[in-house]
């Protein structure tokens, strides 16, 4: 009865690359520049949380990302990508990684025929990149662990947190920025959502990297 009550009261709306524009930047920008300095530090994990990640649309379009990023550079990385959410229904149908025509519709078509099979009307993704996500139940005000318990550790070179801090007042948004500031690693980078912004205690803590896209990354 809990989990049907959290997921009733929640909003689960997500699609595979909502938002293009902030995909775009992470594909053309934020990614390969991880990827730069982890080839000039020598360091071959990249670690990547999605917080709030509902069905999963949002883990498995990065996952899809880095892999044709990695494909195209030649290159081969560790790596993990963390999703967390506090609906256990929802999780539920991420693992399953069924979607509907509506849910990949901003896929484009080669990455379709690609990374997805056809079941009856709905499309699966294959476990190429099903397999390179890990779900975990995670709620962002849990007072005992900063960060999922799931990952073990922080150190995460990329956050998203998106349209997840507007349904929470400011004491709470609070507590979640002081969470995502731990969880990040040295100029880390934090994804907002569009019409969201670091509070005001931790505003010090990032910079916006450009005016236009509520991307962050840690001071």
């Amino acid at each position: 009865e809990i989990d049907k009550l959290l997921s009733a009261v929640t909003i689960n709306v997500s699609r595979f690359f909502r938002d293009p524009l902030t995909f775009e930047l992470l594909a053309g920008r934020i990614l390969p520049a991880i990827l730069q300095e982890k080839a000039r530090s020598q360091d071959r994990s990249l670690r990547i949380w999605s917080a709030g990640c509902a069905a999963g649309e949002e883990p498995y379009s990065l996952a899809i990302l880095i892999s044709e990023l990695l494909e195209k550079e030649a290159l081969s990385m560790n790596l993990h990508i963390f999703a967390t959410d506090i609906d256990a229904l929802v999780l539920a149908d991420a693992v399953k990684a069924t979607y509907s025509r509506e849910s990949i519709a901003n896929v484009q078509y080669r990455l379709v025929d690609k990374y997805f099979t056809p079941s009856g009307e709905n499309f699966r993704l294959m476990p190429v990149i099903r397999d390179r996500v890990s779900f975990s139940h995670y709620d962002m005000l849990d007072k005992k662990h900063c960060v999922p318990p799931a990952s073990i550790f922080g150190g995460f070179d990329l956050v998203l947190c998106r349209n997840l801090l507007i349904y929470f007042n400011s004491d709470y948004q609070e507590t979640i920025f002081a969470k995502l500031h731990h969880a990040l690693a040295t100029k880390g980078y934090l994804v907002l959502g569009e019409t969201e912004a670091p509070s005001v205690m931790y505003q010090k803590h990032f910079s916006r990297l450009l005016d236009f896209s509520p991307i962050y990354r840690k001071i």
